[in-house]
This record gives structure tokens, sequence and C-alpha cells, in this order.
């Protein structure tokens, strides 16, 4: 039985193709009447090809002793590391190399499905005992399919966020992302625009305490921001500013006098007090640090109550209890809600 086939553009064309006997490469003298067809194409070296070894029929009656079911085990074992390689396949190669069959998701499950048809075509005539081994092997490559569908969420990829220069180039080139596929922002502009008509729009930055879009004094950029502070008591050029982003926030410490610069300093670390285990924020640049959807549950959760959210600030040589008034959680959560991220739980 021919279990070998290259990647067809569906299941069943790839099924007929494994049934048609063996033919020879060509016409000859002795036989004037023989099929005409060309020799069937090398299988490509690629995810989805299939081993033609194990699936060779034998002459006489079918045994299936522990020889095979080793073989089939080990093929399990090859199967589920094949699946791990294609999941990995750069956005740009599609399993076959001659032919381009979609998006990298698209393509490296159509791999996996055909290797699927070509395991249950080679042991469709295997006694029972290797019909419940292939039954727990196709199970476990499905639930490898099913989980590669869903979306991943932003708490597992933000470090890549610097690299593509923002939310805006990252959401573009990964959209099934949580955050992008139900996020509002510059990657889906008619969306943001209505929500933009409808918010209160500043230059720099906008009152304290209240959630607006921000435009740069030269109107290069636009985004939403929700800005606060918390002041040293009795000394208002001290203190940390606080400027909220829907998945960032910038944190700098502030020390100024009369007739001095203003000095800003920013945290080594931060970590969001909550009644169990602090939130961790990652460090993404200077004084920015990215809020994980955590953090974004606390500040909805917290708003609804009326409450602030305190954060411990490392500053190298000392830590410092600081709050994020409830005005400004309060605003944060509005902010949230209107580009849609209170939809991630």
């Amino acid at each position: 039985m021919n279990s070998g086939a290259g990647c067809s553009s569906s299941m069943g064309n790839w099924s007929r193709s494994s049934a048609q006997p063996a033919t020879s490469s060509g016409p000859t003298s002795s036989s004037p009447g023989a099929d005409h067809r060309p020799p069937a194409a090398a299988p490509s070296s690629s995810c989805c090809n299939v081993s033609r070894s194990e699936g060779t029929s034998r002459a006489g009656p079918s045994t299936y002793g522990w020889r095979e079911e080793k073989a089939l085990r080990k093929e399990f074992v090859t199967t589920r590391s094949t699946m791990t390689v294609c999941r990995g396949t750069s956005k740009h190669q599609s399993c076959d190399s001659g032919a381009n069959q979609g998006s990298e998701q698209q393509s490296w499950k159509d791999c996996a499905l055909q290797k699927i048809t070509a395991i249950i075509n080679r042991e469709a005539r295997k006694p029972p005992m290797g019909k419940s081994f292939l039954r727990a092997l196709v199970l476990f490559l499905f639930a490898q399919l099913s989980g590669a569908t869903h979306a991943s969420s932003l708490d597992d990829r933000f470090t890549e966020l610097k690299s593509f220069g923002g939310m805006t180039g990252f959401c573009i080139s990964n959209p099934n992302v949580d955050e992008c596929r139900a996020g509002i922002g510059d990657w889906k502009p008619k969306e943001l625009e209505r929500i933009k008509s409808q918010s209160i729009q500043c230059t720099d930055t906008c009152p304290l305490d209240t959630y607006g879009f921000v435009y740069s004094s030269d109107g290069s950029r636009v985004f939403p921001q929700v800005a606060t502070k918390d002041f040293d008591a009795g000394a208002p050029s001290r203190g940390v500013e606080f400027r909220l982003f829907p998945v960032a926030i910038e944190i700098l410490k502030y020390d100024g006098c009369s007739g001095c610069p203003l000095i800003k300093t920013s945290p080594q670390g931060v970590r969001a007090r909550t009644t169990t285990s602090p939130i961790s924020l990652p460090l993404l640049g200077y004084g920015v640090f990215y809020l994980p959807r955590e953090f974004r549950r606390l500040a909805i959760a917290r708003a609804s109550s009326g409450l602030g959210i305190e954060v411990m600030i490392d500053l190298g040589q000392s830590q410092e209890r600081r709050s994020i008034s409830p005005a400004a959680v309060r605003e944060y959560a509005k902010m949230l809600t209107a580009l849609n991220y209170h939809l991630l739980k």
C-alpha cells in the first residue's frame, strides 16, 4: 500500500491519489496499451511527507505483534515532533515549497491533517489492537490542531512589542493575539475614529485623572492615556507620575525645587499590591512597564468598588509605596471598556 503523498489541497484528493496502484514509468514495446501517465512526483521534503517504509504491503495473512505496535508508537512520537516543527514554520514557508498554500497556521494545519489521513489509510487493514492505538494518536493530533487555532495572549508575547515599535506594528503582524483581535487601536482605524469622536482630545497631555486621546505637538501620534500623580505631602515638586495606556504604564519619579532642573528617574521594578500575591509589571523600556491581563482585571474590579491601586516601586537603593488614585483607576477602566479590552477575561 502506498502511504506517501505530496501536499494536496484537500484530504479527499490525497485519498484518491494514494489509492492508485503503482504503474510503470512509461510505455514499453512489450506493452503498447500500457497506461501512459507520467511518473509520480517525488514527495517534497516538507512536514507532511509520510514514511513509505512502514506501510509496505506484506504477503500472507496480516499479523499485528509487538514489532508493529512498537513501530506505531515510534511514529506517534515522530508525528508529535512533526507537529512541533510544522507549528514553528516561518510565515513565508508553506507545506509544499513549490506552492503557496496560504497562511502559516493553515499551511501546517493542512500538513498535519494529511499526515493523519496517511496513517489512517495505512492502518485501515490492521486488527483492532492497532486501531485502538491509532484512535489515541488521532485524538492527540486533533487536540494539537485545536490548541493551535486558539489565539494567544499578549502576556506570552509582550517582549516582542519593542521590536515592532508598539502595539500597532505588533497587531498588524499578529492579528490573532487576543489583545489585537478584541482590542481597538490603530490596526482598526474605522473603529478607533469612532471611539475618538466620543472622547476628550488633548495636545501633549490631558488633565490629571482624565481619560482622553493625546496628540503629540507635531500631530504625528495620537494615543489614549490617563495621567495621574502621587505627590509627596507638602512638596508638590516631588512625587511619582503615572501615565496609563491600555497595556502599558509609564512610571517616573520626579524631584525638583525652585530654580532647580526637574530630575526624573525610572524605577527598576514595579509590583501592584493585591489582597493575595502582588502582580509584577515587566519592564519594556525606560520608565515603561507592561500591564498584564491580571492587572487590567484588577483595575476594572477596583474601579467598580471606587478604590485605587497601590504599587511598590524599586528605585535601586530604596523602595517606595505609591498609589494610583481611585479617579485615575476609574478613568483607566473606562478606557479599557471603550477599547474593548474588558472583553478579555
